[in-house]
C-alpha cells in the first residue's frame, strides 16, 4: 500500500523505488511492528549507518523514506495521535554546502574533441549549450524541437524537467546545427528520442554517462553531466543574464 501511495504521488520519478528499499532495510534491522517502533530504534538506525560508511545523503534518504512511511502507516490507521519516531533534526546528518564546480574552456574542448559520434555530440551539446540535466536529455523527442535556428533567432526546444513542469530552452545556430547533422545522418519520426541507444530505444541516464565516462578517459580529464550543466550557467551570468531568467532556463 506505501508503494502505491508513492507511485501515485511521484509516477514518472524513482522515489517509490528508493523509499521502498529503505523502509525494507530498516525493517531488517528492526523487525517489530510499525506501532513498536520508538525514536531510540532510529537511533540506532543511524548510528548503525554511519558505522557502515553511508554517505550523508543516503542517510538523509533514508530519514526522509523512513519519517514518510510512518506518516504514512498513521494516516492508513488512524493513528494520527502517535508522534512520529522519525525526528529529521535529530535523525538525518546535516551535510556541508559546496559550491558547484564549473568547467574550464580547456577542459571541454579537450572532451569535446575525442567526441567521435554524432549522437553523442548532441547530447553533450544540449547540457553545455541549454543547460539541461541528463534525465532531460534522455527523455527529449524529436517532436520536442519546436523551431529550426534560422541565423537570426534561436531554435526552440520542449524540456519536462522536475515534477513533469514543462519548459522551452533555446540552441544557438551552431547548437542547433549539431542536432540537425546527428537528424539528417540518422532520419527518425517524431516520436524517436532523440539520443537512442543502438535498439532505437531512449539511452539511460547510466548509459550517457558511461559514455561521458568513456570520453573524459580518452581527453584525460575529469567531467560530469552537472558541471556541464553548472557551466552553462557560469557563461550566461557572465554575460550578464539576469539570475530570474536564468532560473526559468535551467527549471
Amino acid at each position: 500500500q506505501f508503494e502505491q501511495s508513492l507511485r501515485r504521488r511521484s509516477p514518472d520519478r524513482s522515489t517509490a523505488t528508493h523509499y521502498l528499499s529503505d523502509v525494507r532495510q530498516f525493517q531488517r534491522f528492526c523487525p517489530k511492528p510499525w506501532l513498536d517502533v520508538t525514536r531510540a530504534d532510529i537511533d540506532a538506525f543511524v548510528d548503525d549507518g554511519q558505522a557502515q560508511g553511508w554517505s550523508t545523503a543516503t542517510l538523509q534518504r533514508r530519514v526522509a523514506a523512513l519519517k514518510v512511511f510512518f506518516e504514512f502507516c498513521a494516516a492508513e490507521t488512524e493513528s494520527l495521535d502517535r508522534p512520529n519516531p522519525v525526528q529529521p533534526r535529530r535523525h538525518a546528518p546535516r551535510r556541508g554546502q559546496r559550491l558547484p564546480r564549473d568547467l574550464s574552456d580547456e577542459t571541454l574542448q579537450a572532451v569535446w574533441l575525442v567526441i567521435d559520434h554524432p549522437r553523442d555530440q548532441v547530447w553533450f551539446t544540449l547540457m553545455l549549450r541549454a543547460g539541461l540535466r541528463v534525465g532531460e536529455v534522455v527523455g527529449l523527442k524529436r517532436r520536442d524541437l519546436l523551431s529550426p535556428a534560422p541565423a537570426t533567432t534561436p531554435a526552440r526546444l520542449r524540456v519536462e524537467g522536475k515534477g513533469r513542469k514543462e519548459r522551452v530552452v533555446y540552441l544557438s545556430a551552431d547548437a542547433y546545427a549539431v542536432l540537425d547533422r546527428w537528424f539528417q545522418q540518422s532520419p527518425g519520426g517524431a516520436d524517436a528520442p532523440v539520443c537512442p541507444n543502438r535498439r532505437g530505444q531512449p539511452m539511460t541516464v547510466n548509459g550517457l554517462q558511461e559514455r561521458l565516462r568513456h570520453y573524459c578517459q580518452l581527453a584525460g580529464v575529469a567531467v560530469t553531466c552537472h558541471q556541464l550543466r553548472h557551466t552553462f550557467a557560469r557563461q550566461l551570468v557572465e554575460h550578464d543574464l539576469p539570475v530570474a531568467t536564468l532560473s526559468k532556463l535551467m527549471g
